[in-house]
């Protein structure tokens, strides 16, 4: 019975997402270099408390962050990948968005602003 609810909750998390809470930025980061990509420093980010549901494969993820405005997201981001290629104060949604080249971390990134926090979206090169 424990072996059936076990494989039927990682089936659950595999489908829908994980939920996770803690350090956003360090988390992004380290996701980020599991599919290719890198940091522009080596430098301690400041702490990103908030959470989030990802969805990943072998070619990215996708996490929809909750519990932090999109502004610090966005500084946090900034810091660990550097000045974006493509930024918007507001998308045809009337959302700000952000992306980061491949050929500059190795992996490509946007992000998404929405009212209660953002979306995040990277992948490998080639």
């Amino acid at each position: 019975m424990c072996v059936s609810l076990l494989i039927f909750a990682v089936f659950l998390c595999a489908v829908s997402g994980c939920s996770r809470s803690g350090d956003f930025g360090a988390f992004v980061v380290g996701e980020v270099a599991k599919h290719g990509g890198h940091a522009v420093t080596n430098a301690a980010l400041p702490a990103l408390h908030a959470r989030w549901k990802i969805k990943s494969d072998t070619n990215g993820f996708q996490a929809s962050v909750t519990g932090a405005p999109f502004a610090s997201i966005d500084a946090v981001m900034q810091q660990a990948f550097g000045t974006p290629k493509i930024s918007e104060a507001a998308d045809m949604d009337g959302q700000p968005h952000r992306v980061w080249g491949a050929t500059d971390i190795g992996a490509a990134i946007q992000l998404v602003g929405r009212p209660d926090g953002a979306d995040s979206r990277a992948n490998e090169l080639g």
